[in-house]
């Protein structure tokens, strides 16, 4: 009945209508395309689209396919509207308000479409018209927006720039009139939403289809705001006998929540009385609260009023979250009301006495209240609370959660800045001092995140820092063990409870490895030698290997030698030799691209070419392909798996037949649709990594595992430990409990670490089993005698379980060894890389790219705002915000980590010297985009403000970078300005950047008026209308496509792409440690040259600075001096 009802009101207002299922809407887009369905194997096939506008030619060539009767009758239209049923027609899913609401949003998108569609076909609607409506939107704003229609599959990528444009303007409108909360998630760059919609009112009156689409009778659109609570139905009932009794025990929490239950079910003359007692209990964890977070007295009635309105829903469902908060904050309260210490009776034997049995844990009081406050921050988020009553609360937590991360940073920093001084981690100069703030700063950082440090996860902080290890100097300092192994031992003393100091074998390793990587006869060796040789050794044994369980056949001695010769040799000159690396690169290059050209460019092709889909589409084929093709497949695919019939093969023979009479049926061609559907969703996923995907899952699960058995260890080491005045009986049995501990947590992690995991983790397996080949034949002789030798000690079946599985896994030490060793490399200073590289961000180890860019392990903010788009689109439905809100605290907790990355190396480098640069200046905003980041420093002190910003922007698969010229009431001198550049190459060096905006426009030829990047080619528009695409991949500099030429031809004479791309011109560690070593002793810094030209970064500098220029920074008296005695030539 409401069917009929609502086509009927749909018809008065557009009678081009149809109502169809989805699918039909579906199979006329892909219609449309010019796709064949297999097709999607290749190119994936799904849209979102709710509307399509076709005619009757094509309805007539889609008739057989769309299983679907079109009531189209007689229309004497040209155009036909298909408009996709709502989903879920049944009562129940949409009331009939949200369903015609629905139809109205899917209609009016389809009108708004419309109308620009007869501008095109009017010739209203040009490409040059387009582009002149995009550079006004802003090409940043307008390639993210299609980024989030492909992503939403609203587009394609074969649409022109026209339609695309079209499909934009109706989305958007869509979005405004019906959901505009949305919009910021949906398209975060746009900012003026009503300037934006006065470029689409230019071409398009979207406000009169707004009422001319308006279904009878329905109401405006009120997006469903995020200002309400979410309530819960289940309610557990306590007696208020137990609430007394836990008061008694100084369980506010609990007795809070008892009282509370106690009410629901409470005499009217007691409620009253009832609830008040809850409120005294909260009163009582907010006094405990401001003894331990030391708040004012002034905020008492904020806690207060703010934890009340947990009450309401802490008694409801199973372990509710607003529960989980109270206890996080009174778990907070005990941990400062007790001393936590450590009882070792082992420490104490062994010294007779001389050490304390007892030991203070003096900062895991601090570490425990920060992770209670982490916690009960996290559960604010998802409180069912009103909007205004949770804004308070997270207000609040998060102002004493930080206060309390600073403290604990304060009380920790000391300690590991002085253990780095100690034992010689000190750097050079003020680029040392740079790189030391910042390794102490991560150390710190784990510490919070996590509560502890571990040797790991110490050494491979250094391994990828600035600041690094000294070379072993003597035979004393390598007995002794290298800095890294002292800073070890120290921090395990002075950060006891905090610091977990590294086995013996960890220690073993680090010592072996300090010999090849810490010695520069050593580092030859390992370079000329170990790896290429040793690389090749185990490439061929793993061939050997691998023929020998498949074939059964070894490979022959001769050609072994002489193939772990050439792997060798190869191996070798890909280690050391740049040019050979640089040429073995491009060859995989090369035959990575014929082999896409082949096996992907053909095909595609081929499959939308107009002659290969006429001979497709022709009777003669389609009957080849139904009757014979189609039944042939799924006859081969069954019959594999049944016996053969000899000689007649009946079996394929009925199978063929029964297939041919099936899958031409109707629930035949329903199956096929099926079929095919499944191919394209799998197609899809394979397109989108699903093998990478699958393959990162196995390696992540690997080390979840490995972090889960820490975080028990620590669990148990944590329940091990004693809080408050304990009884002689407690200290006796946790100290005895903890001496038995201590080596089953030994071999526990021993086994688990380095015997087990490496021999089924799929990185170590390959070492690992070349190592069972060398091992086995040497050490399985001996399990008899070993057994033998320890079975009067501890039986038999122990002996043989014990050592019998231990000599069976020992072959995974070696892959172990290998992995850990990988590290130990990056130790030393001579290793680190002559240049600045990418450094990992993203709390999961990305870098800016991978942060940006849409991949296999990669696109970590796109996806983040993917998840957002479809979690708000659910709470709209559902009225339930919570999923939302985490994943905008995951947006939040990565534009911490950028503020990071630019404070520590920019900004802190920047200000080291007042005298070079005096503001002290701060990253107030992050802004995130899904192609875009953008941050923005202001700083203020008594001489005036300053500001300036910094955009990192993902256009078409290139990052570019760009800066906003400083600005406020003092303008940057010359000095600070050199500053400035230095600090911007470093950071584009660190993130990753391939473009500089200004470096480019700086450099261009004078006659270029604009530029863009488009697919890997720089665009060069000029004044006659000439456009150039210049290849920037390879760094030709010769026109790929010249559109509109004139008769004076552009000179690209001039265009030099060694200064023209900013990843073309490396940056050393020399030069920037000594660029930051000059600003901190306030001499003049050198600006950084590549063949005489000097990269502008921030648009200050010069195309091309002359060498007698040099007089003019004679004026500087600060570098006059060093100018007469040799800095002339740069």
């Amino acid at each position: 009945m409401y069917r009929n009802t609502i086509e009927i009101e749909l018809k008065n207002i557009e009678p081009r209508l149809v109502l169809v299922p989805r699918k039909v809407v579906d199979k006329v887009v892909l219609h449309q395309r010019k796709l064949p369905a297999i097709l999607g194997l290749i190119s994936g096939q799904f849209s979102n689209i709710d509307s399509v506008w076709t005619d009757f030619e094509t309805i007539n060539s889609l008739s057989k396919e769309l299983e679907f009767e079109l009531e189209i009758g007689s229309l004497p239209f040209g155009k036909i509207l298909l408009l996709a049923k709502v989903e879920g027609e049944m009562p129940g899913k949409f009331n009939i308000e949200e369903r015609n609401t629905l139809y109205w949003r899917r209609l009016f998108h389809a009108e708004v479409k419309l109308k620009f569609i007869e501008l095109k076909e009017k010739g209203l609607l040009s490409e040059a018209v387009i582009e002149k409506k995009i550079k006004t939107i802003g090409r940043t704003v307008f390639s993210e927006a299609l980024m989030v229609l492909e992503q939403e599959h609203k587009i394609f990528p074969e649409q022109d720039v026209v339609d695309k444009y079209i499909s934009f303007s109706a989305s958007f409108a869509e979005l405004f009139r019906f959901s505009e909360n949305l919009l910021a998630n949906y398209f975060p760059s746009v900012k003026d939403y009503e300037a934006l919609l006065l470029i689409i009112r230019n071409d398009v009156a979207e406000d009169i289809i707004f009422q001319e689409t308006r279904i009878p009778g329905t109401q405006n659109p009120h997006p469903t705001p995020e200002t309400h609570a979410e309530e819960s139905s289940e309610y557990f009932k306590r007696l208020s006998e137990q609430a007394e009794k836990e008061s008694s025990l100084n369980n506010a929490t609990v007795s809070a929540i008892l009282w509370t239950q106690a009410n629901r079910v409470a005499p009217a003359e007691l409620s009253p009385s009832t609830i008040e007692k809850a409120h005294k209990e909260i009163r009582k964890l907010v006094k405990r609260l401001q003894a331990a977070l030391n708040f004012n007295s002034s905020d008492f009635q904020n806690w207060e009023s703010a934890l009340l309105p947990l009450l309401d829903k802490a008694d409801q469902g199973s372990s509710p979250v607003e529960a989980r908060l109270l206890t996080e904050l009174q778990s907070a309260c005990e941990d400062y009301e007790q001393e936590i210490y450590r009882i070792d009776i082992f420490s104490w034997a062994i010294s007779f006495g001389k050490k304390p049995m007892k030991r203070p844990l003096r900062f895991q009081r601090l570490i425990k209240i920060h992770q209670r406050l982490r916690e009960a921050s996290l559960n604010a988020i998802t409180t069912r609370l009103a909007f205004a009553d949770r804004k308070k609360l997270e207000t609040l937590l998060q102002l004493v959660w930080k206060q309390n991360e600073k403290l604990l940073r304060d009380e920790i920093r000391p300690i590991i800045e002085n253990n780095l001084q100690s034992v010689g981690l000190k750097g050079e100069g003020a680029f040392g001092e740079i790189a030391r703030r910042r390794l102490v700063e991560e150390f710190l950082d784990r510490i919070i995140e996590q509560g502890y440090l571990n040797y790991s996860e110490l050494r491979d902080m250094i391994s990828r820092n600035h600041l690094k290890l000294e070379d072993i100097r003597d035979a004393a300092s390598f007995f002794k063990g290298d800095a890294l192994l002292s800073l070890d031992e120290n921090l395990s003393l002075q950060l006891d409870g905090v610091y977990r100091r590294s086995d013996f074998y960890l220690r073993w390793l680090e010592k072996s490895t300090a010999l090849n990587f810490g010695t520069a006869t050593g580092r030859i060796l390992t370079k000329f030698l170990t790896l290429p040789f040793g690389g090749s050794f185990l490439l061929i044994e793993s061939a050997d290997l691998i023929s020998d369980k498949i074939s059964g056949d070894r490979i022959p001695d001769l050609i072994r030698i002489l193939a772990f010769i050439t792997l060798g040799v190869f191996f070798f000159c890909v280690i050391n030799n740049h040019s050979f690396r640089t040429f073995v690169l491009d060859c995989l290059l090369i035959f990575w691209k014929t082999a896409k050209f082949i096996f992907y460019k053909i095909p595609s092709t081929l499959l939308t070419w107009n002659p290969f889909l006429l001979i497709w589409k022709s009777l003669p084929v389609q009957i080849i392909y139904s009757l014979i093709l189609k039944p042939l497949l799924f006859t081969e695919a069954i019959a594999l798996w049944l016996p053969k019939s000899y000689p007649f093969h009946v079996g394929e023979i009925v199978l063929f037949i029964g297939f041919t009479l099936l899958l031409n049926s109707r629930p035949g061609r329903l199956l096929s649709e099926f079929a095919i559907s499944s191919m394209l969703t799998l197609g899809k996923l394979i397109q989108d990594g699903l093998i990478s995907i699958l393959f990162t899952i196995m390696v992540q699960s690997f080390k979840k595992t490995i972090e889960g058995l820490e975080f028990i260890l620590q669990w148990v080491n944590d329940w091990l430990r004693l809080r408050g005045r304990a009884k002689p009986w407690q200290m006796a049995l946790r100290g005895v409990l903890g001496l038995l501990w201590s080596p089953i947590a030994f071999f526990l992690r021993f086994y688990t670490v380095v015997l087990i995991e490496p021999g089924i983790n799929p990185i170590k397996f390959p070492i690992s089993s070349v190592a069972a080949k060398f091992t086995y034949p040497i050490i399985i002789p001996l399990t008899p005698e070993i057994v033998h030798f320890f079975s009067p000690f501890i039986g038999d079946v122990l002996s043989n379980l014990f050592f019998g599985t231990t000599i069976w896994l020992t072959p995974n030490l070696f892959g172990f060894l290998f992995w850990e060793t990988k590290e130990n490399w990056g130790l030393y200073r001579a290793n680190r890389p002559q240049s600045l590289r990418p450094m990992a961000i993203g709390t999961h180890g990305e870098t800016i790219p991978q942060l940006l860019k849409l991949g296999f392990h990669s696109g970590t903010i796109p996806k983040l705002f993917m998840k957002l788009r479809k979690a708000e689109q659910d709470a709209v439905t559902r009225s339930d915000w919570r999923k939302a809100r985490t994943l905008r605290l995951d947006l939040q907790t990565i534009k911490e980590r950028l503020a990071r990355f630019i404070e520590r190396d920019l900004l802190i480098p920047m200000q080291q010297n007042n005298k070079s640069f005096v503001r002290p200046l701060r990253v107030s905003e992050i802004s995130l985009g899904i192609n875009r980041i953008e941050a923005e420093m202001t700083g203020m002190d008594n001489n005036g403000y300053a500001s300036f910003k910094i955009s990192l922007e993902l256009l078409d698969g290139m990052l570019m970078g760009s800066v906003s010229k400083p600005g406020g009431t003092l303008a940057l001198n010359e000095q600070q300005n050199r500053c400035l550049s230095l600090g911007i190459a470093g950071l584009y060096k660190f993130a990753g950047i391939e473009i500089s905006k200004e470096q480019v426009s700086s450099n261009l030829p004078s006659w270029v008026t604009d530029w863009k990047i488009y697919k890997g080619n720089l665009v060069l528009f000029s004044e006659n209308q000439s456009t150039i695409l210049v290849p920037i991949n390879n760094g030709e500099t010769q026109p790929k496509l010249q559109v509109n030429p004139s008769e004076n031809s552009c000179n690209l004479e001039t265009l030099d792409f060694e200064r023209l791309l900013f990843s073309r011109q490396p940056l050393t560690w020399q030069d920037w440690s000594d660029g930051w070593d000059r600003s901190a002793n306030n001499l003049y810094v050198w600006p950084l040259y590549y063949a005489g030209v000097e990269p502008d970064i921030v648009g200050n500098a010069p195309n091309k600075i002359p060498f007698d220029t040099i007089k003019r920074w004679q004026e500087i008296p600060e570098i006059s001096e060093e100018l007469n005695q040799g800095y002339k030539s740069v």
